[in-house]
């Protein structure tokens, strides 16, 4: 009844004194139809509504402004009535080229290109192109919804480009890529001053580039090479950007490279978080250095002026550790150091006193040196910037972070550092449900959108009843499986964290509010899917039918591509009703094909 009486009111128009009885009708249809469904668990029944004419829809959204804060939310209901409604099979890309997102303000398409000798980046300007338009030349598809804007060569043989790395900054300026080179095994570890007492052994190094290209004419206004490292490029795992501030993470040498891009599209060295904390760290450990090598009795006091090692009660275990690694460390410098580094340093230091002024202190103190091994054996594998000051760094068993893909199920932590004050403001495991709390009613600081319009902004748990409702089914799901449980629900709720950034698709067609679709064909992240026979089916909220369908491959797949796997790539523009779908066929003679579709609003 209350849909009714608002598709009527906006197709009537009503007076300014009906609103509050409006929104009044609206927050009891909320309330009868969302919140027993969330407090229930069962399946959140469709809101329909009449009002399913675009002409109606744009009338009430210019004549109502709505409440505060819900002015993007309310003009992505035009969504429901704007989509691709047509598929353009077989689309034949021009250059051999390896298809990969939009910009986010939608002007540019960013591909890769296939070739072994020479890897370049080709950007084309997005032009919209009516049905009229582009079907007197089907043979000119690609040609017709880009334009060829500017192609880049920034690496040759041996480097690899990294098609899974790319990134852009705010504004659509810069373009970040990454390629890599294989470390010989026989090359030693580099060595610019002293070797990170964290660093670990791993077996493939590579030499990491990163590339930032400016958009407006393609030229490469700065790189970086990280030599003999390991940063995990798949995804945007290894590398982070906020602003325009840029984290690298070297799991190698379990070190955080804070950079920051100017104006002028070249980076700065901010800070290297993991063995220092401080700028005067490693001038207090010199200075100890000097001291001890003249009288190794002479440095004990020297080393407490550390800002890394801190004050108070239950630091004092850890200076004489320190101490005492740092002095086997100068009497034999060949040998591998046991010096405790300054941010695993502060990490034990916050558990020491949170066990030391619990409430169980026997207990937790007993526990802590139980596990003291454990946590001094922890390893960076992922970290994201929250906020302005605040890094969510993720720790892991040398294991996992060896094979760079770690278990949902798994133990894992979570330090929140603050990088300026290099305090750490909190850890916690991965089974810890008051993080899943924050992360359910904070998820925007995570997934961090830098989209310039407030219409592709991505509905989290946090904004959104409809992703909040998705977000607490799956952790049911996981929490009444038969090798599930309350712990791995948990873990598996957190195994997002830290976000890795621009891994979400920011278009409206993936608002839990306006569509629903099957997750096992399509999702919302930027990741491949397996290609199954049926077509992604997008369901309207309005009036729970389909609106409409995304099918990639051919329009009449040979029988012989049945039985090959076929994985498929989603590519949504951020704004306009326009998709790509690229299908990858791997045949069993280990042959490889491609089946690019256009899908366009006729």
């Amino acid at each position: 009844m209350a849909s009714e009486s608002s598709a009527l009111h906006a197709a009537t128009g009503g007076n300014d004194g009906d609103d509050d009885v409006l929104r009044h009708l609206r927050r009891q249809t909320a309330a009868r139809t969302i919140q027993p469904a969330l407090r229930g668990g069962g399946s959140a029944p469709l809101v329909r509504s009449r009002c399913n004419n675009l002409t109606l829809r744009l009338q009430a959204l210019s004549r109502f402004r709505g409440r505060p804060n819900t002015q993007a939310p309310n003009f992505r209901t035009v969504y429901n009535h704007v989509y691709p409604s047509t598929t353009l099979y077989d689309v034949d890309v021009q250059q051999d080229l390896s298809l990969r997102k939009f910009s986010p303000c939608g002007r540019y398409f960013v591909a890769f290109s296939r070739h072994t000798a020479a890897h370049s980046v080709s950007v084309f300007q997005f032009k919209w192109s009516t049905r009229s338009e582009e079907a007197s030349r089907p043979e000119q598809l690609w040609s017709s919804f880009f334009r060829s804007h500017f192609t880049t060569t920034v690496a040759h043989a041996p480097d690899t480009l990294s098609k899974d790395f790319c990134l852009f900054t705010e504004h659509s300026r810069y373009l970040l890529i990454a390629s890599t080179r294989a470390t010989p095994r026989d090359m030693d570890l580099p060595s610019a001053g002293r070797v990170s007492s964290e660093s670990l052994n791993l077996s493939s190094l590579e030499d990491v580039t990163l590339f930032v290209i400016s958009l407006q004419d393609g030229t490469i206004t700065t790189q970086r090479t990280f030599p003999a490292d390991s940063i995990n490029l798949t995804h945007n795992s290894g590398i982070h950007l906020f602003g325009d501030l840029v984290v690298v993470l070297s799991t190698q040498h379990q070190l955080i490279h804070l950079l920051q891009l100017r104006d002028d599209g070249s980076l700065l060295d901010l800070m290297t978080i993991g063995e220092f904390c401080s700028e005067d760290d490693r001038h207090c450990l010199d200075s100890a250095l000097r001291s001890a090598q003249a009288g190794p009795h002479r440095f004990a006091g020297t080393l407490s002026f550390s800002s890394s090692f801190g004050s108070g009660v239950g630091n004092t275990v850890f200076q004489q550790a320190a101490s005492q690694g740092f002095a086997r460390h100068v009497q034999d410098r060949s040998a591998p150091t046991t010096f405790i580094a300054g941010l695993k340093h502060r990490i034990l230091a916050f558990l020491w006193r949170r066990a030391y002024f619990g409430q169980h202190r026997d207990r937790d103190i007993a526990s802590f040196g139980f596990h003291f091994k454990d946590y001094s054996a922890l390893c960076m594998t992922k970290a994201q910037i929250i906020g302005e000051h605040l890094l969510v760094i993720k720790y892991c068993s040398p294991a996992q972070a060896a094979m760079r893909v770690g278990s949902s199920g798994s133990v894992a932590f979570f330090v929140v550092y603050n990088y300026v004050t290099t305090k750490v403001v909190n850890v916690f495991c991965n089974d810890d449900e008051a993080l899943l709390k924050i992360y359910e009613q904070c998820a925007d600081f995570f997934r961090q959108s830098l989209f310039d319009t407030p219409v592709c902004m991505l509905p989290t748990p946090a904004n959104s009843v409809w992703a909040r409702y998705h977000f607490q089914r799956s952790i049911a799901a996981v929490r009444t499986s038969r090798n599930g449980g309350f712990t791995q629900s948990v873990r598996r709720g957190l195994g997002v964290l830290p976000v890795a950034a621009q891994s979400y698709r920011d278009s409206p067609y993936f608002d839990m509010g306006l569509f629903t679709f099957d997750e096992k064909s399509i999702s919302h992240t930027e990741r491949l899917k397996h290609c199954a026979d049926h077509v992604a089916k997008f369901y309207s909220r309005l009036h729970g039918g389909v609106s409409f369908r995304i099918q990639a491959g051919p329009r009449y797949p040979l029988p012989s591509a049945h039985q090959a796997k076929k994985l498929v790539s989603h590519i949504f523009h951020p704004f306009l009703p326009f998709a790509i779908t690229v299908q990858h066929v791997i045949h069993s003679n280990a042959s490889t094909s491609c089946c690019t579709n256009f899908h366009v609003r006729d």
